[in-house]
């Protein structure tokens, strides 16, 4: 069967066995353009999804062609594939169409003035064609600038190793940073080190505080002594962990001269 008997037969439909050749012969088609499309688009685009849609569109194609028309079947057959592929490429699209059609206008500008200028545009030229300010334009591109797509397919199978496990790749938000877990424990060092320091009694009276959470009248009755030396020595022992930690607080919190002067007079000694 030849395509030149449908041109002389108007207005009729095609048959099971008709579609079903056009279909078996037609098929490299839906390949051949989609092949094409991919070299324009991302990486993380799948070829068999276009081809998906290309068959979709040679079925759409062969069910809507009219031999009465006159045209080749191929021709209209081109036609109906890629359609039906950018369609779904739209569909599938997160940046609004307008942005596409001014990043199109972009490329177009600057490959005019890489063939007027015989050299490549660089900022200026850019900004001065679209008759913008050198500050206007790096707003516009920043504007235009999609983000980033990234596989995880690829991570694992491409520069990476085969066996690699793509949730290596994810942080985890629930995790210390490295960072801040190096910090605490060199800052919670310092500490127990100026707390043993103290004197043993403010040692004592710090840890039934804060580590057994009695009150001040609980400890005054364990060490035998009244709740106001305890206030005082609690007072004390902080003033003395505030001088020995003092570099590593905010620069504005740090000690005045009045508390060195009063940690001298209550026995703080040097800052080790």
């Amino acid at each position: 069967m030849s395509l030149g008997a449908y041109k002389k037969a108007a207005k009729r439909s095609l048959s099971a066995a008709e579609k079903g050749e056009l279909i078996e012969r037609y098929t490299p088609l839906v390949k051949i353009a989609a092949y094409r499309l991919m070299g324009r688009l991302p990486r993380h685009l799948m070829v068999d999804d276009l081809i998906a849609c290309g068959n979709l569109g040679l079925l759409e194609a062969i069910q809507a062609f009219d031999p009465a028309l006159m045209v080749k079947f191929e021709t209209y057959a081109k036609f109906r594939i890629r359609g039906a592929m950018l369609d779904e490429l739209r569909l599938k699209d997160w940046l609004p169409r307008g942005v596409r059609v001014k990043m199109r206008e972009i490329d177009t500008l600057h490959r005019k003035l890489s063939f007027d200028l015989q050299r490549m545009p660089d900022d200026k030229d850019m900004a001065a064609a679209l008759k913008m300010k050198l500050e206007e334009y790096y707003e516009y591109i920043i504007d235009l600038q999609p983000a980033g797509m990234l596989s995880y397919d690829e991570l694992c199978g491409g520069k990476y190793s085969a066996q690699a496990d793509v949730l290596k790749f994810i942080e985890d938000k629930t995790s210390p940073h490295p960072d801040i877990e190096v910090q605490l424990k060199e800052v919670k060092g310092k500490i127990i080190d100026a707390i043993q320091k103290l004197d043993q009694e403010e040692q004592l009276m710090m840890a039934l505080y804060y580590y057994e959470g009695l009150t001040f009248t609980e400890i005054a009755e364990v060490i035998g002594v009244s709740d106001q030396r305890v206030c005082q020595m609690h007072s004390k022992a902080l003033m003395k962990l505030r001088w020995r930690l003092d570099s590593y607080r905010p620069e504005g919190s740090r000690r005045t001269q009045e508390e060195q002067e009063l940690i001298s007079q209550n026995g703080g000694g040097e800052m080790k």
